[in-house]
């Protein structure tokens, strides 16, 4: 009978020692890290993306795409012209945390209109009105994107344009437009 209780306990210790093996936490997720960035491209221009120097897809300007199954550590994200070796942005960043990432490329060019026409201006791009520029005075319009602008310049309280400029942005850069 002794050796019988001694098999026994010793099979149903095998048995909760087996058991525990197989069980699974009930906080634990079988899905483990979801993390993903959508991409937004504003910048005028079709993007090659590269996610930690790993190309992932070429964008077109007014799209966006997603990189799906992001794994949690930090990562770096390059966009580049199609086809060129010409940096339009890089950003790193810690997925830590699950759920959306949002990485938006606008234009990167400046375009500084300076006044040296001995009064003051008033300032057109495609004709639209951007505002007046006084006589020495400088302005600079941020994060241009890639394409073709056309300016136009008059005297104030005039409609006679007395300079005008196509500005390519093809490169990030200042440009500038002095009016003399």
């Amino acid at each position: 009978m002794r050796a019988f209780k001694t098999v026994a306990a010793f099979s149903l210790g095998m048995c909760l020692l087996f058991s525990g093996m197989s069980c699974k936490s009930v906080t634990g997720s079988d899905e483990g890290f979801a993390a993903r960035i959508l991409i937004y491209n504003n910048c005028g221009a079709t993007l090659d993306i590269f996610l930690d120097d790993n190309f992932q897809f070429a964008i077109a300007d007014g799209n966006t795409d997603i990189i799906s199954d992001l794994t949690e550590k930090e990562h770096k994200l390059d966009a580049f012209l199609t086809g060129t070796n010409t940096l339009v942005l890089s950003e790193s960043f810690d997925a830590t945390d699950e759920g959306d990432y949002e990485w938006t490329i606008n234009g990167q060019a400046t375009i500084a209109i300076k006044n040296d026409f001995g009064e003051t201006l008033y300032t057109y791009e495609n004709s639209e009105y951007l505002g007046h520029i006084e006589d020495n005075e400088t302005v600079t319009i941020p994060d241009v994107a890639f394409g073709s602008y056309n300016f136009e310049a008059t005297i104030a309280e005039s409609s006679t344009v007395i300079a005008a400029a196509t500005i390519e942005v093809t490169e990030i850069k200042e440009y500038s437009w002095i009016i003399q």
